[in-house]
């Protein structure tokens, strides 16, 4: 592939040996990419965030709401009255939304240099593509555990368990870490925290005592495990937690507590199809080519992940900007330069400013 022959049809074909990359095993396990966390959360927003997802529009969005969470109940009488007093007129409240989390990565791939490469020339550029992108995500997916973590909420109902009101832990002891004591309890915090659907969200505690539970499912006194696992949809992140020193946690949240938005500025390849030069821009500092990729988070293996509703997004969308950088050596380096638009947010319409459907328990140090 040539520094002139780069176009829009030439990148289609890139996307496809990239998606290959990261379907066969050996190369996965360098590229592809780990970010459990937001995929559940992806998977089980019902926010919806059009505004901000517009490509042709950079927009903030302001949410607002009238909340009636005052208790205004009283005891009556059997009789009706014809002049009743005003009701309840609720509190006037909103909140502003806009992207926030701009994450970038970069690499060049010198021509002269690759001439007598054995690998194709088309190959290293999808390679490349996959290390940035997996770069891209799995910061982005730190930055979503960290926003979990920012947005712990009070726990109704610690139980036996030592619960901290600054911090908002619920240290549990290391013996009681597993299904048959901590998912009756998760049940009871829900059932007290009025939640209708919930997940967990781990990092890395439950991974073996899950693993035993469903291989042991086939005996007699190993299906009250698994069917307890069932019935709150399970996943780890042992990466995205370790990256905020939150391996001892765990999460119980919400269904719809969060919410991903992403925006791609540059025209999808599909749209650049057929445009004038191969989808090439000639701007008076060289030319360059924009186009937006699409993303597939990969699912996961049976092990990590129990069951979810359908699907609410299956991929996020990146932009690329592709130019050619001459050096002072004289060598031409194709570049590219990709960037991720993206934001995470907290559901803001709670009736109890403690209750944020995130609530976060801690394993006690055995």
């Amino acid at each position: 592939m040539g520094l002139t022959t780069f176009n829009n049809v030439k990148a289609a074909e890139v996307q496809i040996l990239l998606d290959q990359l990261w379907a066969e095993p050996s190369t996965s396990k360098s590229y592809g990419v780990k970010a459990h966390a937001l995929k559940a959360v992806l998977e089980n927003q019902t926010a919806v965030l059009t505004e901000l997802e517009n490509p042709d529009q950079k927009r903030d969005v302001s949410v607002k709401w009238v909340d009636f969470c005052g208790d205004t109940s009283a005891d009556g009488q059997y009789a009706d009255n014809c002049t009743p007093a005003a009701g309840d007129e609720g509190t006037a409240k909103k909140q502003d939304y806009a992207l926030d989390v701009f994450i970038t990565d970069s690499y060049s791939v010198a021509q002269e240099e690759l001439e007598s490469a054995v690998v194709s020339y088309d190959q290293i550029v999808a390679t490349g593509l996959a290390a940035k992108i997996k770069n891209i995500i799995e910061r982005f997916n730190a930055k979503v555990v960290a926003a979990i973590a920012a947005n712990k909420g009070t726990n109704p109902f610690p139980g036996a368990y030592s619960y901290d009101n600054v911090t908002k832990d619920t240290t549990v002891v290391g013996a009681d870490y597993g299904v048959k004591k901590l998912y009756p309890y998760f049940m009871q915090v829900s059932e007290m925290n009025r939640s209708q659907s919930v997940y967990l969200l781990d990092g890395g505690n439950l991974f073996q005592d899950y693993y035993i539970a469903k291989k042991t499912v086939a005996n007699d006194n190993g299906k009250a495990e698994a069917s307890m696992y069932d019935d709150i949809p399970f996943r780890h992140d042992m990466a995205g937690f370790a990256a905020n020193a939150l391996s001892a946690n765990s999460f119980l949240i919400d269904k719809g507590s969060l919410a991903v938005a992403n925006r791609a500025k540059f025209p999808s390849l599909q749209k650049l199809a057929g445009m004038k030069d191969g989808g090439w821009i000639h701007t008076s500092n060289g030319n360059i080519m924009r186009y937006s990729i699409p993303v597939n988070i990969p699912d996961l293996m049976p092990m990590m992940f129990i069951s979810q509703n359908a699907l609410k997004k299956q991929q996020l969308l990146i932009d690329v900007q592709h130019s050619v950088v001459c050096t002072e050596g004289g060598l031409l380096l194709p570049t590219w330069q990709l960037k991720l638009r993206a934001g995470v947010f907290a559901n803001p319409i709670r009736c109890n400013a403690g209750n944020t459907g995130i609530l976060s328990f801690v394993k006690a140090a055995e």
